[in-house]
């Protein structure tokens, strides 16, 4: 697993700048207070993607990949209320292999293999999204 961590303010800055200060310049992102599945994209700031349910999270992964091939990762990722297991979503060029970042899905801390098969359960064999209920 991979630790992302933006600057974490040092002893001496937490003295000359207030806790308000502080917070508006915190860019890791924050979760809706119980909020089952989320996707955080990759613009900073930018507020997540929240969803009822697996399948709902799995569409819009599938509206953003446009038909690429997709690359999960489990990560650990710093949200305001501290770290938290993740999963990478990444677009890949099949050729080039180059990498493109969709954002970070957050499943309720449940393993990263349950976001796949709901991924899988959604897809048909000509890449459009079928749904589940």
């Amino acid at each position: 697993m991979t630790l992302l961590i933006e600057h974490v303010p040092s002893a001496q800055e937490g003295r000359l700048y207030s806790p308000a200060v502080l917070a508006a310049l915190d860019l890791a992102p924050s979760l809706p207070a119980g909020c089952p599945y989320a996707l955080v994209t990759a613009a900073a700031g930018a507020k997540p993607w929240a969803f009822p349910g697996l399948a709902q999270l799995a569409r819009r992964i599938h509206r953003e990949r446009a038909g690429e091939a997709l690359q999960l990762r489990p990560v650990r990722v710093r949200f305001k209320d501290g770290p938290r297991d993740v999963v990478q979503v990444l677009c890949v060029d099949q050729v080039g292999g180059r990498e493109r970042l969709i954002g970070y899905a957050w499943i309720s801390g449940r393993d990263w293999t349950v976001l796949t098969a709901a991924l899988d359960a959604g897809e048909a064999s000509d890449g459009e999204w079928r749904g589940v209920a």
